[in-house]
């Protein structure tokens, strides 16, 4: 596979193509590596997180992710870290981990535009262990009423709630040049963990729109303050949040 750079102008506004550890790959419609842009079907940006880690993302050249993979190597021959694969429209199907090559700890499913998990699946290096199946679970309207303030969950929060979120979007959120070249926008979605001192823990793509309009998302919710931790039985704990950060042309 040759590396292939692509123009400027469609590449991300504030991550320059000869940045160290980053590289670009861009193919036709039958992935086969091309080098006018104006052929290109899809793309391939790769990463270095760290000395045993390599990160792939495969992309519509204008559009939605398509999937996540991590290696061991720079070569992309060696499975291992966390791996992600996307539906047609840009939302998150599965994702899990994989331990040299063999699928390993919890492998989560989820359900189309909604993004409500149905199914998780837990791994010891390739071994099934056990299926949590959710899909028949009753809606949370239908749910005992038998509760009690004590039990009740308070859902984590930006500090300062709706009105300091927007503030600090307005303030930082900048809107790629690529995905303005390009005239994409949408509303991305960010999964990612809010620990017991309110620090955004594996922030992840839930809803791909664009490649440069993802990265703009992931760098707003890994750069944010701590956030309110989620509150159940009086304690704080560990919690999944879903941000939507809103990318509109005017």
């Amino acid at each position: 596979m040759r590396k292939l750079i692509l123009p400027l102008i469609l590449l991300v506004s504030y991550c320059s193509y000869a940045q160290k550890d980053e590289s670009y790959f861009i193919f036709d419609g039958e992935w086969n590596p091309v080098k006018n842009a104006k052929k290109a079907k899809y793309f391939i940006h790769t990463e270095k997180l760290n000395d045993t880690c390599w990160q792939w993302d495969y992309y519509n050249f204008l559009g939605p992710r398509l999937k996540t993979e991590s290696f061991k190597d720079a070569d992309g021959k060696m499975p291992n870290g966390f791996f992600a694969y996307y539906n047609k429209e840009g939302y998150l199907d599965s994702c899990g981990y994989v331990a040299n090559w063999k699928k390993d700890q919890y492998w989560t499913f989820f359900r189309g535009d909604s993004g409500k998990v149905y199914m998780r699946k837990l791994y010891d290096h390739g071994k099934l262990v056990r299926t949590e199946d959710y899909s028949q679970e009753k809606p949370e309207e239908e749910e005992s009423e038998d509760w009690t303030f004590a039990n009740l969950k308070i859902e984590s929060e930006f500090t300062g709630g709706l009105g300091a979120w927007q503030s600090y979007l307005n303030k930082n959120l900048r809107y790629p040049e690529r995905a303005i070249n390009a005239e994409s926008q949408g509303t991305v979605w960010i999964l990612f963990i809010v620990d017991t001192e309110g620090k955004v823990k594996e922030p992840v793509v839930a809803r791909s729109v664009e490649f440069s309009i993802d990265q703009e998302s992931m760098r707003i919710i890994k750069r944010s303050p701590n956030w309110i931790p989620a509150i159940q039985e009086g304690r704080r704990v560990r919690s999944y949040k879903k941000q939507p950060i809103i990318f509109k042309l005017q």
